[in-house]
């Protein structure tokens, strides 16, 4: 048994229990703002201050592991396991995105989610040697990547300051992941240089970045 792994998906589940805190916020407040409709009265966003790309970028980076785990020549279950709950957990918070601003940048995000799960899944099925054949390529994938989460956490950061408020961006979310980021890094480190340095690399950007974030949500409690 891969204690680090373990201990990484032990982890995990705190990311789960982030977004998930994030998803019951957002029915919270889709629920007050029908209550409030069906008074004459709504001006409640559910969505508010939560930028679009930062949640996809989450959601392609917790994908991206899943895929990578599952393309391993020995399927990788502290990878995969854990972040099929969260996966269908964020689709629903950037389909609750779309819901309620029925914008073309919006379904193309969902449908995009969508499909990368849809294909990978149904690759998986049919051959997984076509998967693991592009092990060395999803290692340059997971790399992108990380250049693409720092970009959705510089965006929400941006959100954040032009909008003055934290508007329902849930702090939970946020701090929940850093401890499965920091386990993330070791847990990489466990893997081996050649299978774990895009583990680790796509990690030190998610706590950088979320330290960002949490710095710049608790500035906003204080002021």
């Amino acid at each position: 048994m891969n204690i680090a792994g373990l201990i990484s998906s032990i982890f995990f589940l705190l990311t789960i229990a982030g977004y998930w805190h994030q998803l019951r916020k957002i029915w919270t407040v889709k629920q007050s703002a029908t209550n409030q409709i069906a008074g004459g009265n709504s001006e409640l966003k559910a969505t508010q201050s939560i930028d679009l790309r930062f949640i996809f970028s989450a959601y392609i980076s917790i994908y991206s592991f899943f895929a990578y785990g599952l393309s391993l020549p020995q399927i990788n279950p502290y990878l995969v396991i854990p972040r099929i709950i969260a996966i269908v957990i964020i689709l629903a918070i950037i389909y609750e995105i779309w819901q309620e601003r029925k914008n073309k940048q919006s379904q193309y995000y969902l449908l995009t989610a969508l499909s990368v799960l849809i294909a990978v899944v149904v690759v998986a099925l049919i051959s997984r040697s076509t998967l693991t054949a592009l092990v060395p390529l999803w290692r340059l994938i997971l790399c992108a990547l990380s250049i693409n989460l720092g970009w959705g956490f510089f965006h929400q950061s941006k959100l954040l300051t032009t909008s003055g408020t934290t508007g329902n961006l849930s702090l939970p979310m946020l701090g929940l992941s850093l401890a499965k980021d920091i386990s993330g890094v070791v847990f990489g480190a466990t893997m081996g240089f050649q299978d774990g340095w895009p583990v680790a690399l796509m990690h030190l950007v998610s706590i950088l970045g979320r330290v960002i974030l949490i710095r710049q949500y608790r500035g906003f409690e204080i002021s």
